[in-house]
C-alpha cells in the first residue's frame, strides 16, 4: 500500500470512532415524548363518559412548539414551510394522507430529505394538546382555537 494510501485509511480509521461517540449518545439518549396511548377496551368502561373519534392510520407526531418528532422521539424532517406558521404551542396527532394511504405517508415522513410534493399531500390531524391543564372536553375546545387561529390549511382538529 503506498504511503498516501496508508495515511488516508490512517485518517478514517481514527475519525470513524470519533464520529461513533459524538453520534451514539445523541441517538442513545434522545428521549421520546411522554404521550397518551390508547388502551384495549373492556366492558368496565362506560363509554357514555368518553369522547370518540376515528382512529386515523397515520404517522403519530408530536409538535414541541419547535420541532415535529415521533412517539419514539426521532425527529420527522418536514419542509420549513409547512411548519413555518404552526402555533408554540405543543400538539398531538397523526401526519396523514387518506384512508388506506399510511404506507405512503410512512415513506414521506421516513425521508431525511423532504420532498415538497409530497408533502403538499400530509395533513396534520390534531386530537390533543400534551400537559394541556383541565379535562379533555376543555383542552378539545383550547385545541380547536388554537387549529383556528393558527389558520394552517394542513392543520386540523380531529373530529
Amino acid at each position: 500500500m503506498n504511503h498516501s494510501v496508508q495515511q488516508c485509511v490512517q485518517k478514517i480509521a481514527f475519525a470513524f470512532p470519533i464520529t461513533l461517540f459524538f453520534t451514539i449518545p445523541q441517538v442513545a439518549f434522545s428521549k421520546a415524548p411522554d404521550v397518551l396511548l390508547a388502551k384495549i377496551y373492556n366492558d368496565d368502561i362506560d363509554v357514555i363518559e368518553h369522547l370518540v373519534s376515528e382512529k386515523y392510520d397515520g404517522v403519530r407526531a408530536i409538535w414541541d412548539g419547535k420541532t415535529l418528532t415521533t412517539r419514539q422521539g426521532n425527529p420527522i424532517v418536514a419542509p420549513q414551510w409547512s411548519t413555518a406558521h404552526f402555533p408554540k404551542t405543543p400538539l398531538d396527532g397523526e401526519l396523514w394522507i387518506a384512508r388506506d394511504a399510511f404506507d405512503q405517508v410512512s415513506g414521506i415522513v421516513r425521508k431525511q430529505s423532504p420532498d415538497d410534493t409530497d408533502w403538499l399531500k400530509v395533513n396534520y390531524l390534531i386530537f390533543e394538546l400534551p400537559n394541556g391543564k383541565g379535562g379533555f372536553s376543555k383542552r378539545y375546545q383550547l385545541l380547536k382555537r388554537i387549529v383556528v387561529k393558527a389558520n394552517v390549511k394542513h392543520l386540523k382538529a380531529v373530529k
